[in-house]
């Protein structure tokens, strides 16, 4: 052990400085790409998980009709809807419940934010929001922890959750208003919080506020009451939900459960890690490659080193062992300085940060370990193939005065043969003198083209996506939410205002099947809705209905079957006759047309499409002027959310596969032209000038380059759609949405790839075309 040990320690004090360091910094960054890809796919669902035990978040939340509240609409129901003391009971005799809070009010309304709130730079606007009243936030379930300024102090304060605060630019003690029935209620920011009965904003389209009930009566009446449940440990909320849906029926407005909304919570983040650890993978395969061609090639060049050694008496297990030990200090040092970079850099790639508030950075000695531990694997194998080949290497050729030459007789070699003898193809032959070597090199060239490919898939489909709402389940782009306002009065304004192409009315409820609860949405109104359909058809009549991929992959459905699904208490048999693509609850959504509720069944909202050219602002501001101000009129706006993160990290995994391979390629190349210094310094003598030498290394570089292209471009293109399939398909979208990259990206690929391997085979042959003829033929 202790020769083992001193001979590693030999090998390290041998190395230059800058080769250590460029063998560091390749492994490093392999090492960093592993733990990020880690770390990202992780950080949020962490910070999600930490809030909700600290919020003993609501494993269930009820909205039910108000039997207090005198208005129009589904509540005006007289003795038929029980009074929320009497819900609160019903709740709380649900098996599995263990504690209700409620009722508290709450209003559907909107949030008007003043073009210069106190004089910061927060964003001017109109915004749909949900107010509830809520005096002492140091409530059993679902307590709202106060991240900046103060909890309710009086009548004209609220308090803001944090991801609408940060959206829009908000801070304690700014102005802002609510919408009510005689016009715009001014309010001040009293603070911020954390809350999780709903995913983010703008991921969930609204607000969330708390206000004291004094608050809410300034503002208008309520539109019913909210309860936060909580279950026994072990119960099922999804069961809790369909339950409370049976027995309570039409006093529900809705509900939702802990796991959906934690599903829309970590959403993004899921995406954005699998896309980071699919690039992970890349990054590890390259690292595999560059590792095992680095490792072989230094193997070779210190043949004459080993054979030294075995000359006096040091045996080859013990010269593997050393050499691995060397590697495997310099694989260690790479893999905590990838790690510690990565916990560092993890948060500020953080997509959800506003819901939970930007991490701190964080060092999980588990993520160390498996990429630790998958880097030196990699140095392990790597070392002991190189070793093992080099031992086998005759002692005495290994020690002769000239550099060794590699054996032309290869497959490789007698293909090359063919090749007219012109001076520009010297350099391919010699990379047949070790195809092992040329080979690993070809491969890693050939990762970074695929991964290149990939990237700029994944590019055009992520910007698609965010810039395109239809093609993630919102093919609208304007919505009114009625209010009061009677449906005949809103849908003449709809057919009379100008710019309006199309419109649909939805009513939405809640449902259930199979001891798993969902959002039902009705439609109506004289055009279906523009949902891209991925199997079959949208519904057209009653007792038909489509489904979100997810909820048809959750309750093992296919199109064509029928199911029975618990709507109000009711249960309703529906004909699946078609899926579409949906992101909204992770897909688990259900349409139908609105007569497969019945006839009472009254529209809540409308979504329109306009005419090309015309502005969502115009008909907005046309339809605030016809229906005035008992209705919330919003549009749809495109998206870049996390955008420029994702192709900030995926641009940089791929510039760390360019520079990685082409590391590899120069080193290889350096290698293989001193194995042949005698061969370039004979052509040289015959009067091969220093440009004819370059231009060898640069025609050797291309053809490895154009084999990496042939191979990587078809390869890159079947790995994106595996890879944008799997993706979508886990998050709900169904599969089939990657968007190839085009003619002209990959043509890019092709120029580029070419032009930098060529460079950096000028490079490498560029040490040799200095050294004098007479000093690479001195043993002639």
């Amino acid at each position: 052990m202790r020769t083992v040990l001193l001979l590693a320690l030999a090998g390290l004090r041998g190395r230059s400085r800058a080769g250590i360091a460029v063998t560091v910094l390749v492994l490093a960054f392999s090492a960093l790409g592993l733990s990020i890809g880690l770390v990202v796919s992780g950080q949020g669902t962490k910070a999600i998980d930490r809030l909700a035990e600290r919020t003993n978040v609501a494993d269930v939340v009820v909205w039910a009709h108000d039997s207090t509240i005198d208005k129009p609409g589904p509540a005006a129901t007289g003795n038929a809807t029980p009074s929320p003391s009497a819900v609160a009971a019903e709740l709380r005799q649900i098996p599995g419940v263990r504690t209700v809070v409620g009722p508290l009010r709450f209003l559907d309304t909107t949030l008007v934010v003043p073009a210069s709130p106190a004089g910061t730079a927060g964003t001017s606007g109109e915004y749909h929001s949900e107010v509830t009243s809520l005096a002492d936030p140091a409530v059993a379930v679902n307590h709202p922890a106060l991240v900046a300024g103060h909890w309710l102090r009086g009548a004209n304060e609220i308090v803001l959750e944090r991801s609408a605060a940060a959206d829009l630019g908000l801070r304690p003690g700014d102005r802002i208003a609510l919408r009510g029935p005689s016009g715009d209620v001014p309010f001040t920011l009293a603070g911020t919080a954390n809350e999780l009965t709903d995913c983010g904003f703008p991921q969930c389209g609204q607000a969330r506020l708390w206000i004291s009930d004094a608050g809410l009566s300034r503002v208008g009446p309520a539109d019913g009451v909210t309860y936060w449940v909580e279950d026994a440990p072990g119960v099922s909320a999804e069961a809790v939900s369909s339950t409370v849906i049976a027995r309570l029926g039409p006093a529900v407005i809705g509900t939702n459960t802990w796991p959906s909304t934690r599903g829309d919570l970590v959403r993004m983040e899921q995406i954005f890690g699998k896309i980071v650890s699919a690039f992970g993978l890349f990054l590890l395969v390259a690292v595999g490659v560059i590792v095992a061609g680095s490792m072989t090639s230094r193997m070779v060049t210190r043949r004459r080193e080993m054979a030294l050694f075995a000359a006096v008496g040091v045996r080859p297990a013990q010269l593997i062992a050393a050499l691995l030990v060397e590697h495997l200090v310099l694989g260690a040092v790479a893999a905590v300085l990838g790690w510690v970079a990565a916990a560092e850099l993890a948060p500020n790639v953080d997509i959800g940060a506003t819901v939970t508030g930007r991490p701190a950075p964080h060092w999980a000695v588990s993520d160390l370990l498996v990429s630790g531990g998958a880097l030196l694997l990699l140095l392990t194998l790597a070392t002991v193939v190189g070793a093992v080949r080099a031992g086998r290497a005759s002692i005495v050729d290994a020690l002769r005065d000239a550099p060794a030459a590699g054996r032309r007789g290869g497959p490789l070699a007698r293909l090359t043969a063919l090749v007219p003898g012109r001076l520009a193809f010297l350099g391919v032959g010699r990379l047949a003198a070790r195809p092992v070597r040329g080979a690993l090199t070809a491969l890693t060239l050939l990762v970074a083209v695929t991964g290149a490919v990939v990237s700029g898939g994944w590019h055009l489909t992520v910007s698609h996506a965010l810039t395109n709402p239809a093609a993630t389940g919102d093919p609208w782009q304007v919505m009114v939410s009625r209010g009061d306002v009677a449906p005949g009065t809103v849908e003449a304004a709809l057919n009379q205002t100008p710019g309006i192409s199309g419109w649909w009315s939805e009513t939405e409820r809640r449902g259930s099947d199979q001891d798993l609860t969902f959002r039902v949405r009705a439609f109506g109104g004289p055009r279906a809705p523009g949902y891209r359909v991925g199997a079959g058809r949208l519904p057209a009549a009653a007792g038909e209905a489509a489904v979100g991929y997810g909820l048809l992959d959750e309750l093992g459905l296919r199109v064509g079957e029928t199911t029975t699904v618990n709507i109000g208490g009711v249960d309703h048999p529906v004909h699946i006759v078609g899926w579409y693509r949906t992101t909204e609850d992770s897909g688990q959504i259900l349409v139908m047309p609105v007569a497969g509720l019945g006839p009472l069944a009254a529209p809540s909202q409308y979504r329109m499409t306009l005419t090309p050219g015309t502005s969502p602002a115009t008909v907005q501001a046309a339809l605030a002027k016809r229906l005035g101000d008992g209705v919330e009129i919003s549009t749809q706006s495109s998206s870049i959310t996390g955008r420029t993160v994702i192709e900030s990290v995926t641009t940089t995994i791929i510039l760390m596969l360019a520079l990685v391979a082409l590391t590899n390629m120069l080193y290889s190349l350096i290698a293989s032209n001193r194995e042949n210094a005698r061969d370039i310094a004979v052509t040289g003598a015959l009067g091969l000038t220093p440009r004819q030498i370059v231009g060898q290394g640069a025609v050797a570089a291309l053809g490895l380059a154009a084999l990496a292209l042939v191979v990587g471009i078809p390869v890159g293109l079947l790995v994106f759609r595996l890879q944008v399939d799997a993706v979508s398909d886990s998050i709900g979208l169904g599969p089939g949405i990657g968007q190839l990259p085009s003619a002209w990206f990959l043509v890019g690929i092709c120029l580029a790839t070419l032009a930098l391997a060529c460079a950096t085979g000028a490079a490498a042959a560029r040490g040799l075309v200095r050294r004098p003829v007479s000093d690479l033929l001195r043993w002639e």
